[in-house]
């Protein structure tokens, strides 16, 4: 049997931000922290072990050469959807990034595009004003003709996933997109792929991605 991959258990938070984020990344300005009265979301009570995320052998056919196939998008009801961005703590090297959950209305047909365009849009100005902050990059586009099997949202994206960005930048990155998707609409998880060919790292480092993107337990601020 293979193994659950996951995140390594080290912190991401410092590592190669002087070498991949741009002199004009609007992440280097980051605010201290401040005193708004957000509620806090621990994520304590969400029982991740009863989440079933598949285990993958390493001679299976999710091997980097493994091709995107793609298929139907969802058609779903109108509803209030969660999008994700961040907000930074602290200056420098000693800042720190946590999600914030807003909220957006969504007038029904298909909710991937949906959350990806309003991922792409960013904070609104009244967020923008309270340190919201988009580690997205809105150049950057997915395959709109994505394949859901088993709970299991096989998603292509742009290679502007990973640009400019180090590897702290591309974890709130993926964080963004798996915290906005997983849980909605039957979504367990997420399979990534770029260009529509399987990846297993990102990014100039080569941070290593799980076979299956979840939802890693870290504290969330609700706007």
């Amino acid at each position: 049997m293979g193994e659950k991959y996951s995140y390594p258990n080290t912190s991401l938070r410092n590592i190669g931000k002087e070498n991949f984020l741009s002199k004009k990344d609007p992440l280097q300005n980051l605010d201290s922290e401040d005193e708004l009265l957000w509620e806090e979301d621990t994520l304590d009570s969400i029982p991740f072990d009863s989440v079933p995320i598949p285990v993958v052998d390493a001679d299976s056919d999710s091997s980097p050469r493994e091709v995107y196939k793609s298929g139907r998008p969802l058609n779903e009801k109108p509803g209030q959807l969660p999008i994700y961005f961040v907000k930074f703590y602290g200056n420098g090297k000693k800042s720190q990034s946590q999600l914030v959950k807003v909220t957006r209305t969504f007038s029904g047909g298909d909710p991937i595009a949906f959350l990806f365009r309003e991922l792409q849009l960013g904070p609104n100005s009244e967020e923008k004003e309270n340190g919201v902050l988009n580690a997205l990059p809105k150049r950057l586009k997915f395959q709109p003709n994505y394949r859901i099997d088993g709970g299991i949202l096989h998603l292509s994206l742009s290679r502007d996933i990973e640009l400019g960005a180090s590897p702290e930048i591309i974890k709130d990155r993926l964080d963004q997109i798996t915290y906005s998707i997983v849980g909605n609409y039957g979504i367990k998880g997420i399979k990534l792929y770029v260009e529509e060919k399987r990846i297993m790292s990102l990014g100039g480092e080569g941070l290593p991605l799980p076979e299956i993107l979840a939802k890693e337990p870290r504290k969330t601020l609700i706007f």
